[in-house]
């Protein structure tokens, strides 16, 4: 039987009723009618790929016991959304009255290359957060600094997660316990010789006493990247090591397979490569009708590059998108080739802002 469902308002509202009635059961003509609507467009199969693999990987989890850790850790992160999206959506009305104030101006507008996280407001009963890793900047209401979430555990571990990760956590006094259900995520770890600390990513596991390193599962292996230190990465089965671990060092990465008889090789990779990988923990500036001077002056509390305006007429240029917080050089070039800007150094580390 048919059900009549309200119509969506966006693409995700769209992949989370399909998988609701998917979840539900579909007859014949159901699954002819979602095949229709997902062949219908890449940004339906890209909808679908977002809404379908977190739950793909709640039914792992729960099939492995981790289903009430995971509900918790689900709920969690939707009240954080919805606090997001309200914050949001009062900076774009702010920056809508400031833009209707203000007639002149040009409007820049950049498509963020990845999916940007947002910062959540932090629970009162959390003993470290995201919070702790939020730079301290002046607020203005047409720009939001974008950062991965960050979560410190029980031992003073730090996990970065990127708008995708889930996981849960599991401390004994003899070892800690991280299962890494999907996404990508960054483990500083507190150093402790005597309780190893072990990420399961899916059939691998990735141990260490106290490092720096990066895991991101798939549905054949999970790639591993080594910040500092050194970890020991393994196939495992039900959770326990089949073979010795692989020792991999600070810099090197290695895809390990979930089948066994594969050889894996590590990779070492040199400074930009490691950059270009881990450029999901990059910080972001979210412009929302900016003027340069605003953007200028967050940017300059991002950077060691320092940038001034020298000419007022570049004062109303106002920005819309997604920018590297952490990038002013990159922003001074599109200024450059987009704008008509000319620039100057003065020292080093300033660069001097001029209409061309």
């Amino acid at each position: 039987m048919k059900t009549n469902l309200p119509t969506p308002s966006t693409l995700v509202d769209q992949a989370a009723h399909w998988l609701a009635r998917i979840d539900a059961g579909l007859d014949a003509g159901g699954q002819k009618e979602f095949q229709q609507w997902l062949g219908s467009s890449p940004d339906h199969q890209a909808a679908w790929e977002d809404v379908s693999a977190p739950w793909e990987g709640l039914d792992q989890a729960r099939a492995d016991g981790y289903a009430p850790e995971m509900l918790a850790e689900l709920a969690r992160r939707e009240q954080k959304r919805k606090w997001s999206r309200r914050r949001n959506w009062i900076g774009l009305a702010a920056a809508a009255a400031v833009a209707v104030s203000i007639t002149a101006g040009l409007d820049h507008r950049s498509t963020p290359a990845a999916p940007v996280p947002t910062y959540a407001p932090v629970a009162a009963d959390e003993t470290a957060s995201a919070a702790e890793s939020r730079i301290k900047l002046v607020t203005i209401p047409s720009a939001v600094v974008l950062r991965p979430e960050q979560r410190r555990l029980d031992d003073g571990s730090v996990v970065e997660l990127n708008e995708r990760a889930l996981l849960s956590v599991n401390y004994t006094p003899e070892r800690r316990e991280v299962r890494l259900i999907s996404g990508t995520a960054h483990f500083t770890v507190a150093h402790n010789p005597d309780r190893p600390f072990i990420v399961q990513a899916g059939a691998v596991a990735v141990r260490t006493v106290g490092t720096a390193f990066a895991v991101e599962p798939s549905d054949t292996a999970a790639d591993v990247l080594v910040t500092e230190g050194r970890v020991g990465v393994a196939r495992t089965v039900d959770e326990t090591s089949t073979d010795e671990p692989l020792l991999v060092p600070a810099g090197g990465r290695v895809l390990m397979s979930y089948q066994p008889g594969e050889t894996p090789t590590v990779e070492m990779l040199n400074p930009e490569e490691m950059a270009r990988r881990l450029q999901w923990r990059a910080p972001r500036l979210q412009l929302h009708g900016a003027t340069l001077p605003e953007v200028v002056a967050l940017l300059n509390q991002l950077n060691d590059t320092q940038m001034m305006i020298a000419d007022p007429s570049l004062e109303p240029l106002r920005f819309s998108g997604v920018f590297r917080a952490d990038n002013a050089a990159g922003f001074v070039r599109m200024l450059e080739n987009d704008h008509g800007v000319a620039i100057t150094y003065n020292g080093e580390n300033t660069i001097v802002l001029r209409r061309r």
